[in-house]
């Protein structure tokens, strides 16, 4: 099934003045994103076409200033925009490329935070690795709580946590904490999220045949921005039915450009964990 109409909105905080700055079509913009359910950060590659002189002043940012965090947005599809990205600018800067002013977007989700938030504090004998983990999400200025499942046990003596608030968190839950959309996720392998697209096939956008690597399975697909991390997905495929199944999305890049003016396309490429090969069993939803 073809996919028409896409748009996107870029949202980004000024470092001129408070007034957000919103850019849309008919504006060119190309991207390049990476979100997964691993211990690295999201990351996003923005390109956006002839940008004011005065926007761009409003976007730069130097990679070496550290003092002042931009947030950025970026939501697009078709009828109904999905946020596909939220994040710091790392670095931000243009720079002419023949006829063509072209502002450069770095950005990575929650880096300001994950880097620079450090706790120093004693946890006392008794209380859960999950209730310490909650309140170390708490010191966190931007990045919030989001869905949390099995974290076992509790600390059987008194410990010091000393240290960067985010690696400590990947340590006590064995690197199952994830940071998406400014918010830290901690799922087991069985253990997922309501997504809002169940179904991927050949009609709703599913492009050549899946691809198989051990416990794991990528496919490629149409633009689709709806798709949540750590959702159950299942997939469809007329070309090799025998990976017809449900998996559990651990990783989407987005990449093309969405533009009136020039040529391009958008695509979608997901990373799926196959479930029953590491759990024996399907998956549970945790809401």
């Amino acid at each position: 099934m073809a996919k028409f109409g896409r748009t996107y909105r870029l949202t980004s905080e000024s470092n001129v003045d408070s007034e957000a700055i919103v850019i849309e079509p008919p504006i060119s913009i190309q991207f390049n994103l990476n979100r997964s359910t691993m211990a690295s950060l999201n990351n996003c590659q923005i390109r956006i076409l002839n940008l004011s002189q005065l926007t761009r002043s409003k976007i730069f940012q130097d990679r070496f200033n550290l003092s002042k965090r931009k947030k950025v947005i970026l939501q697009a599809g078709y009828e109904k925009l999905s946020t596909i990205f939220v994040g710091d600018i790392f670095m931000a800067d243009s720079y002419r490329q023949g006829n063509d002013i072209i502002t450069f977007i770095d950005a990575r989700d929650g880096g300001f935070d994950s880097s620079g938030t450090l706790t120093n504090k004693t946890i006392q004998k008794g209380t859960t690795v999950k209730s310490a983990i909650e309140e170390m999400i708490k010191q966190f200025s931007n990045i919030k709580q989001g869905k949390i499942g099995t974290v076992e046990g509790e600390f059987k003596r008194p410990v010091v946590l000393d240290g960067n608030t985010f690696e400590l968190i990947k340590k006590y839950t064995d690197d199952k904490a994830f940071i998406d959309l400014e918010k830290v996720n901690i799922l087991q392998d069985n253990e997922t999220i309501t997504g809002e697209i169940a179904l991927i096939n050949s009609e709703t956008g599913l492009l050549g045949v899946p691809r198989r690597n051990d416990s794991f399975l990528t496919i490629d697909t149409l633009f689709e921005p709806r798709i949540t991390m750590g959702q159950v997905l299942a997939i469809e495929s007329t070309i090799q039915p025998e990976y017809d199944g449900q998996y559990k999305v651990i990783g989407v890049n987005h990449a093309g450009t969405i533009s009136e003016s020039i040529g391009g396309s958008v695509k979608s490429r997901f990373s799926l964990l196959i479930g029953t090969q590491l759990t024996g069993g399907g998956f549970t939803n945790i809401g």
